[in-house]
C-alpha cells in the first residue's frame, strides 16, 4: 500500500511507507477519541511514544514488555518527551494482557521479534502472541484497530508469521476485516504488516445473513 504525496518540486508521486510507518498509519485516525489503548510489546518505546503523543488526555495507555530493559528504555523515552504519566509500563509478557487491561480497547500494536541491540535468543513466541491476540480481539470495541508488524527473515521470526496468519486467517469476517501488506521486491524478507479492524457493521450484516 502507498500513499500519494507532492514531492519537492509540488508533483504529485508516491510516498512509500515501511511497514512500522504504515502501521501508525493505520491507528492514527482512531487516537484522538480513543479511550483505551496497548503496546503489547513496548520494545524501545517508539510506538508507546506514538500512542501518547498523538492520544488526548484522556486516553489510558497501557505498554508490555518481558525484558526489564527494554521497560527502562520505553519509560526514558516518555519521559524525555514528557508523556510518561500518560502511560502504564509493565514488566511482562504480553500473554497477560488479561491480568491488567480492563474494558474495551480502541486500539492494539504488537511489534514482534527480538530487542533491537539486545540478545536474539529474547523473541515474541507464536503462543503467547497468539494468546495476547486473542484477548485483544475480545476486548477491541468496533471500529477497533490491532497492528501486527512481523519479521519474517529470521527462522523464528518466520514461523511465528506463519502462525499468526493461520490465525488471523480463521477469523469470522462478519466481526472482523482483516489484511496484509509487505514489500515484494526487496531483498531478506522484509517486515510484514497485518491490520485486523472490528467491523462496527457486524450486527447488521449478520441480520441480513440470516434473512438470506
Amino acid at each position: 500500500m502507498k500513499f500519494c504525496g507532492r514531492n519537492s518540486a509540488g508533483a504529485i508521486g508516491m510516498e512509500v511507507l515501511n511497514a512500522v510507518e504504515m502501521s501508525h498509519r493505520f491507528i492514527e485516525p482512531l487516537l484522538a477519541q480513543a479511550t483505551l489503548l496497548v503496546d503489547a510489546t513496548a520494545g524501545n518505546g517508539n510506538d508507546t511514544l506514538f500512542l501518547a503523543r498523538m492520544a488526548s488526555d484522556n486516553a489510558k495507555i497501557w505498554a508490555f514488555d518481558v525484558q526489564s530493559a527494554a521497560i527502562e528504555k520505553t519509560r526514558a523515552l516518555l519521559v524525555k518527551h514528557d508523556v510518561l504519566s500518560k502511560v502504564t509500563l509493565v514488566a511482562e509478557s504480553h500473554e497477560m494482557l488479561a491480568a491488567h487491561v480492563l474494558g474495551g480497547i480502541d486500539a492494539v500494536m504488537f511489534n514482534l521479534g527480538y530487542l533491537p541491540g539486545a540478545s536474539r535468543n529474547i523473541i515474541t513466541r507464536p503462543q503467547s502472541t497468539t494468546a495476547a491476540l486473542k484477548f485483544a480481539l475480545k476486548q477491541l470495541n468496533p471500529g477497533g484497530r490491532i497492528t501486527i508488524v512481523a519479521y519474517p527473515g529470521f527462522l523464528e521470526g518466520a514461523q511465528e508469521e506463519t502462525e499468526i496468519t493461520r490465525f488471523l486467517a480463521t477469523l469470522d469476517q462478519l466481526h472482523f476485516t482483516v489484511a496484509s501488506w509487505s514489500m515484494l521486491n526487496q531483498r531478506n524478507q522484509p517486515p510484514r504488516l497485518y491490520v485486523v479492524e472490528k467491523r462496527r457493521s457486524e450486527r447488521r450484516e449478520t441480520t441480513a445473513s440470516r434473512k438470506n
